[in-house]
């Protein structure tokens, strides 16, 4: 009573509907034919949603895991790079200018970066703002050092997106894998780290990983942590710097800028805190004390000085940048005609909330200076009304 079995373990059954036994006779067979095209063609688009970027068609971040997985472990000759980057200050582009000209300028950004790229690399979206290169570039040329050299001056150019041209700034990590590292997650780390000391470093770079990086990304945390409790320790001071007409030499005012007395790392410089105090949202509480002392000091002096004050784009951003304002001056009863802000041209991505901003502002009589012209956006429209 035991039903033939074939290989694979297929059952043969009698025109009768019942399995045949053993020592039953098969003299021919019914099969039945399945069109499987239309459920092959959705496991395929399955398969490719689970691998690919649907936004810019590049591989995902699983993908490219799994990539960096297999060419950790090839033996093939060469030197096997990996480098991640992203874009700086993207969210404040979603923010200012609407996520549909983010979508494009990061489609515009996946195809620039195709036409760099050397035989042999694999480019993925990895998230957001943030790709992905990894690949073997020939070790006995110059390739590699080349390879980054030309993605920063290809992302320098402008991007067209829409009716607009937009200057985007990159940074970029890269980790070379040796016999050092372990296994494939150190190897990203190495790189995630050189991506973050870039990040650090502010502007438009690209930085390698060395080993002396890991210690000095824990400094940059030490910092970070203490910077936080600065000002509630009575560490940080403000100095002025006199503003000389060039006609006469008369002072016209003074410039307020802050620095910072740690009493384990000692005086550290404003270019190593003022970003680490823009990562961690604490500008805010720093710019607006800032202003603080510098209105009360202002009062002492001549009603014909005025102070300058610098603000960083974080501030402009801010919900409620503009009405932290009208309160200091408020409190400290400081004549806003005598106070002047200072932005970095680099901080004017510009969007209808900080025009307001301005224009209010303005309207009270407070002045506006542009700081480090000829650096960043060229976005002068946001200065004027």
């Amino acid at each position: 009573e035991v039903p033939v079995e074939l290989p694979g373990g297929t059952r043969w059954w009698s025109a009768t509907g019942k399995p045949l036994r053993a020592g039953d006779r098969l003299i021919a067979w019914r099969g039945v034919v399945t069109d499987i095209t239309e459920r092959r063609g959705k496991e395929l688009e399955v398969v490719r949603l689970s691998r690919y970027d649907t936004l810019t068609g590049l591989l995902n971040r699983m993908a490219f895991r799994d990539q960096v997985d297999v060419l950790f472990q090839t033996d093939k000759p060469g030197t096997k790079v990996l480098a991640l980057f992203d874009l700086e200050r993207f969210k404040d582009v979603n923010d200012v200018r609407g996520h549909s000209f983010g979508d494009a300028l990061l489609v515009a950004v996946a195809e620039r970066l195709k036409t760099v790229l050397l035989p042999g690399l694999i480019l993925a979206r990895l998230d957001g703002d943030e790709f992905g290169i990894q690949g073997i570039v020939d070790s006995s040329s110059d390739k590699l050092g080349n390879l980054f050299d030309d993605l920063l001056d290809l992302l320098n150019e402008p991007f067209q997106v829409f009716e607009d041209r937009y200057e985007a700034r990159f940074r970029i990590g890269v980790a070379i894998a040796d016999e050092t590292m372990q296994n494939p997650q150190e190897w990203l780390r190495c790189a995630d780290l050189a991506l973050r000391m870039a990040k650090l470093g502010g502007g438009h770079q690209a930085r390698i990983y060395r080993p002396a990086m890991s210690e000095a990304f824990h400094r940059k945390n030490r910092l970070r942590a203490a910077l936080g409790q600065s000002l509630s320790q009575e560490e940080l001071s403000v100095l002025y710097q006199p503003l000389f007409l060039l006609d006469g030499g008369r002072v016209t005012g003074f410039e307020a800028l802050v620095r910072w007395n740690n009493p384990q790392f000692g005086a550290v410089p404003p270019s190593t805190f003022i970003p680490l105090a823009e990562e961690t949202e604490f500008i805010q509480s720093l710019g607006l004390w800032v202003l603080e002392v510098a209105c009360r000091q202002a009062l002492a002096w001549p009603t014909e000085v005025a102070v300058s004050v610098n603000v960083s784009g974080i501030q402009l951003r801010s919900q409620h940048w503009e009405r932290d304002v009208k309160g200091v001056l408020d409190r400290v009863g400081f004549d806003p005609h005598r106070l002047i802000l200072e932005v970095t041209e680099s901080a004017l991505i510009c969007g209808t909330s900080q025009v307001r901003s301005f224009a209010s502002l303005k309207s009270l009589g407070i002045r506006w200076a542009l700081d480090d012209f000829g650096t960043g956006y060229s976005a002068l429209s946001c200065l004027q009304g």
